[in-house]
């Protein structure tokens, strides 16, 4: 199920409750955000806020957004270039990126975050502490008029299916007998068609 997006009104209370100030600069880059449905870089809201407000700068626009990924209002996304991208919605969802249109789709879907978070739950990962798990699937968007992206299910996936790290166990590729070589006569004396040898 798709998450919701925030409204300014709880952006403000969010501002609110963690004690930081209400600023225009802040409201208007929040309300970008919201308009900005792509995963905006800094750069796109700037371009996005710039001609209304002048006085804004690039620098208070990258500011201003660590400020709201310090107290958790939106989050960083990476984009396959490694560019960063801002995602207003901080629920757990996982990511869908256009490698043709430079796109970062949102992508909800109760039963793979199960199975992600059953094989998890089986299995560890050495000398690492998994805080978070969150996909990006990279591929192309192939019609550019739909909106809506969500996982087509065939059958569903059961639990007990999911295997652990030791079950996963490839089968020995069965070795080939050596072929064998043609046995060949040792040469012997020749003898004359008209003779005979006695032994």
């Amino acid at each position: 199920m798709a998450g919701k997006r925030p409204t300014p009104a709880q952006a403000q209370e969010k501002l609110n409750e963690l004690g930081l100030k209400i600023t225009h600069p802040r409201i208007v880059i929040y309300n970008a955000l919201l308009n900005l449905k792509d995963h905006p870089t800094a750069e796109n809201i700037y371009k996005s806020i710039h001609k209304q407000n002048p006085s804004i700068s690039l620098g208070t626009v990258y500011k201003t957004l660590e400020t709201f990924c310090n107290i958790g209002l939106i989050a960083k996304v990476k984009s396959a270039e490694d560019k960063v991208r801002y995602d207003i919605r901080t629920d757990n969802h996982n990511h869908l990126y256009c490698t043709r249109t430079d796109r970062i789709i949102d992508l909800y879907d109760d039963e793979l975050k199960k199975v992600i978070e059953r094989f998890f739950e089986r299995n560890a990962v050495n000398n690492f502490k998994v805080h978070d798990i969150q996909l990006q699937i990279t591929g192309e968007v192939l019609s550019d008029d739909v909106e809506d992206f969500f996982v087509q299910h065939s059958d569903s996936v059961s639990e007990d299916t999911i295997p652990m790290a030791k079950e996963i166990v490839t089968e020995p590729k069965p070795k080939k007998a050596p072929a064998e070589k043609p046995k060949t006569k040792k040469p012997g004396p020749e003898v004359p068609p008209n003779q005979l040898s006695i032994l």
